[in-house]
């Protein structure tokens, strides 16, 4: 036992500087990554600041840079931190050429043994290309709607309404619906009896629209206009009121027509259908007797 002790500390005496040396290297290495990471993820958030600050942030290009941002921002840590870990290697006496040259061999293993990621992942360079959506984007996709807050390698990230984050699988996105290509149209169906006059509704809708699209100002890219009935039921007939928007103000120009329509028709003494039961024998409603 005490020879093979001397043999080590013999080993260790011969070799002491060697390795001391490695380990700073090595640590020099770690923290120079760990620097570089920083540097580049601040770097690329800069760029995409001064490109917001030049040509504005709701331009296309500066839209597809944040969308693009994640997926920059994860290929560079992963470049840095795998050349750190070669050097590492390296450091430590290890052949790192035949790392290298096994990578893809590895790889390809890790293509069969993990398609599900693979095809994730290429469907988000799919996605990036193709250009269907950016960050900010409202869009309705596998099952789920609500504004994309960034395409990553492996998944797609939409924030709903109500504040859920949902990560969906790139690979699961067969298609896209996007609320905010170019512009939008703000619907409006407005129920009514059958007793209401058509004529005199279609006037009141017009006049509201029209009225609200004077203060809506550039949000509004074509004038209102109130179609015929759109659908009839057992309880009543439907108006439907439409006007072309810019993609943001969709939500709000509804929703202040719908107030907006409620308030006339309440003035007006309309009132909305509700269920209705007639009894045999008895006269509907307006018949003479």
């Amino acid at each position: 036992m005490t020879a093979i002790w001397d043999k080590l500390w013999a080993h260790l005496t011969e070799q002491g500087p060697h390795i001391a040396l490695a380990l700073v290297r090595i640590a020099f290495i770690v923290v120079t990554a760990w620097a570089l990471r920083l540097a580049a993820t601040r770097l690329t958030r800069r760029a995409i600041q001064r490109m917001d600050r030049t040509i504005g942030s709701s331009s296309d290009t500066s839209k597809r840079a944040h969308t693009v941002l994640p997926m920059l921002i994860s290929i560079e840590r992963f470049v840095i931190t795998f050349l750190a870990v070669v050097l590492c290697l390296s450091q430590l006496g290890i052949d790192t050429s035949a790392i290298l040259a096994g990578a893809g061999v590895l790889g390809l293993a890790v293509g069969f043994g993990a398609q599900n990621l693979v095809k994730d992942v290429i469907s988000g360079f799919f996605i990036l290309i193709d250009g269907n959506m950016n960050a900010g984007d409202a869009v309705t996709l596998a099952g789920t709607s609500g504004s994309v807050e960034g395409i990553g390698l492996r998944n797609t990230f939409i924030r709903e309404g109500n504040g859920k984050l949902w990560a969906i699988p790139n690979g699961d996105i067969r298609t896209i619906c996007n609320w905010s290509v170019d512009w939008a149209r703000a619907v409006i169906d407005v129920w009514l009896t059958y007793e209401t006059d058509v004529s005199r509704v279609m006037a009141l809708l017009q006049d509201v629209a029209a009225a609200w699209a004077l203060e809506a100002g550039e949000a509004v890219l074509d004038p209102p206009a109130v179609g015929g009935i759109g659908d009839m039921s057992a309880a009543g007939y439907k108006l439907v009121v439409a006007v072309k928007v810019t993609p943001s103000a969709r939500a709000g120009a509804e929703a202040e027509l719908r107030r907006r329509i409620k308030i006339a028709l309440d003035k007006a003494g309309i009132e909305p259908p509700y269920p209705r039961q007639v009894t045999p024998g008895a006269r509907p409603p307006g018949a003479q007797a």
